[in-house]
């Protein structure tokens, strides 16, 4: 049976219990209270055990592994899509014509690349390749109508929470390489405007943190949170 962590503690505390009364009332061990409110799992005899003492049914106490569910209207979903690439172009025609460069100079791949590949492997530091299928897979919720309330949502919104916040730390990282290199540069070649062009070129890499940041990852971020209170 496995027995949510979660649930368990929030229970024994509306009951009033430390854990070594409920360990005492339920005949069971400290270690294994204290393991089932960290780890959460436990056998069939030990969830019984707790809904005898506590006084409630196993569902009260189980971990639901139901994957999230949502709500998908085509209308919705093209909407959202058309929103999208209409930003974006917005985004192309303001720099275009905020500079009189080729707009090529601005589409920097280099930036792309050191900023997602940043991302995927924090994710795949922290969460492993589990938790970076998830995050890729997640992105379809941003064009659903609805998402249901699950616990599910809350694991999810926490890992978009920690992506979000190293699209701006991979940002500030590539830029400080990037300035480093642009400083030996201009001590080296003494180019002003080639100094000033390349401050200009790394400033890409926090228009696409922003991008991912804020129109892909807050969105899915609030309707997590939404689904999940």
């Amino acid at each position: 049976m496995d027995i949510s962590a979660e649930k368990l503690k929030r229970v024994r505390l509306r009951h009033n219990l430390s854990q070594e009364l409920l360990a005492k009332q339920s005949g069971l061990s400290l270690r294994t209270i204290q393991r089932l409110e960290s780890e959460g799992g436990g056998s069939a005899e030990t969830l019984h055990a707790l809904c005898a003492t506590l006084n409630i049914s196993a569902e009260q106490l189980q971990q639901h592994s139901t994957p999230l569910q949502a709500r998908w209207q085509r209308t919705t979903i093209i909407s959202r899509l058309l929103i999208f690439i209409l930003l974006f172009t917005a985004l192309l025609s303001l720099m275009g014509k905020a500079s009189a460069t080729s707009l090529a100079s601005y589409l920097d791949l280099m930036s792309l690349v050191i900023l997602l590949g940043f991302l995927t492997l924090s994710t795949l530091a922290c969460f492993g390749v589990n938790g970076l299928i998830k995050a890729i897979s997640g992105l379809k919720y941003l064009a659903s109508s609805q998402l249901y309330q699950h616990a599910a949502s809350r694991d999810l919104t926490r890992l978009y929470q920690y992506i979000y916040k190293n699209c701006y730390v991979a940002a500030a990282i590539g830029s400080v390489i990037g300035l480093v290199s642009l400083l030996e540069l201009f001590a080296t070649t003494g180019n002003v405007n080639q100094f000033f062009y390349g401050l200009h070129v790394l400033s890409i890499l926090w228009l696409y943190a922003a991008i991912i940041a804020e129109l892909l990852l807050r969105p899915l971020i609030y309707k997590l949170t939404e689904a999940s209170e």
